[in-house]
């Protein structure tokens, strides 16, 4: 069911938690499928609570493990969690098999892109076939691009959290500003 997902934590290609200098090279989550070079998956955090329905680019994945007694726990943390796994109910319309990158028109989305020492987080506006054009989205806690209009690659994208609660925090405080 659950996957440990360790990614690459080389100088040029590895995850950076919010500016904080500390690698994020390890995930626990449930792979929902394959979107072109993406894995999709639902990931969870280290209470066995729901985090985010993630992209995570196949070329920054080093291995999975399938089974160990760190999935055993976190397993059971989520049977315990159960009605409390996803208290903003923010999974519960995503559906893995529909999902193409169209759906992230206007949403936003918290990203990490190769070669940056940060967590963005920008309004997708337009969807190509092989990129996103992002707007610029005012966040106390995160960077976003600097212009008001950029187009990225999807292949720059390491790792893009579809839907999670740390954005729908992000919203609802910007929504108090």
């Amino acid at each position: 069911m659950f996957q440990e997902i360790y990614t690459k934590d080389n100088e040029e290609n590895f995850y950076v938690g919010k500016k904080l200098g500390r690698k994020e090279n390890f995930y626990v989550g449930k792979k929902l499928g394959r979107k072109e070079n993406f894995y999709l998956y639902e990931l969870i955090d280290d209470k066995g609570r729901f985090l985010s329905i993630s992209l995570i680019h196949k070329n920054i994945i080093n291995k999975t493990i399938d089974s160990s007694e760190y999935l055993d726990l976190m397993s059971s943390f989520v049977k315990t969690n159960d009605k409390f796994f996803d208290i903003f109910n923010l999974s519960r319309d995503f559906e893995a098999k529909k999902f193409n990158f169209s759906h992230l028109l206007n949403k936003n989305i918290l990203y990490a892109r190769r070669k940056k020492d940060l967590i963005e987080i920008s309004k997708v506006v337009k969807v190509k076939e092989e990129s996103l054009f992002l707007g610029k989205i005012d966040s106390p806690l995160y960077d976003s691009i600097g212009e008001e209009l950029s187009e990225v690659l999807f292949s720059d994208f390491e790792k893009v959290d579809i839907v999670s609660v740390e954005e729908y925090l992000m919203r609802q405080y910007l929504k108090k500003m």
